[in-house]
This record gives C-alpha cells, structure tokens and sequence, in this order.
C-alpha cells in the first residue's frame, strides 16, 4: 500500500451536522493511519468519528489526497467539506474528541493498523456540539 496525505480546514461548525468526511471509491478500502486536528480559534468543541449510514451527495468543496512519494500512484481518497446532501450522522461513533477553548489546541490520534474505510462507504468526523472550525491533516494507506 502506497501513503497519502491531505490537510485541509474545516468549512462548518454547526451542532449536529458533518465537518469533513473521508471518502473511498469503489476499487479501494483506504485505512486512516493518523489525523492532526487544530482549533482554529479559542472555542471549545467535541468531535465522533463514525461510519454514517448515507454518505454524502455531489461534494462541492473536496480534496484528493497526495502521495508521499511522487512515484507513487495519484491517490484516490476524497475529503470533503460540503455537499448538496450531507452524509448522515453515525448510529455510534467511534472516537469522540473534547477539545479546549484555546487556539491552537492540537490533538493527534493514531490509528496502529489503520482505520478502515469501506469501499464506496466513507467515515466522517462529526460536530457532536457547536464546534470551532480546525485545521485537519490526515494520513492514509491505500
């Protein structure tokens, strides 16, 4: 499996609604390895990470993500922001994260051997609570 990675900013920090969902294609089962999470401003905040029932429709701000090496092939994991229909909430979440009201406030999570994302399926991160908006780096094998 090649690595990937994509940082990107949160557009969203509506309650109860969706603020980056990672998205695989019908030919892949890309894994999380580690996602990078900042707050953007002094706001505290709580993030699930889950699988949702409906991924989302027609993204309209997306990310691919970039291969570490050049020699490798153009990734194929989507990030995205916003949709025409967002994907719905997780029935459970997998992680949920508390952040702080403190600018800057990193949190790093690890995933060992990897956070499978299923194929045509995708993951997202959720605004369980009004959030802040942040600055996210994620790393993938695929």
């Amino acid at each position: 499996m090649a690595r990937y990675e994509i940082a990107f900013r949160t557009i969203d920090g509506t309650t109860a609604t969706p603020a980056a969902e990672i998205r695989a294609t019908s030919s892949d089962r890309p894994r999380i390895m580690e996602m990078e999470m900042h707050c953007v401003s002094a706001a505290a905040g709580i993030l699930g990470l889950g699988i949702p029932a409906l991924i989302g429709v027609n993204p309209t701000t997306y990310y691919r993500v970039q291969s570490e090496d050049g020699a490798d092939p153009l990734g194929t994991t989507l990030v995205a922001t916003a949709w025409t229909t967002a994907p719905t909430v997780p029935a459970n979440f997998y992680r949920r994260y508390g952040f702080r009201a403190l600018a800057g406030c990193p949190l790093i999570v690890a995933f060992p051997r990897g956070f499978t994302i299923p194929q045509s399926g995708s993951a997202v991160l959720w605004n369980v609570q009004a959030n802040p908006l942040f600055d996210v780096s994620i790393t993938v094998d695929e």
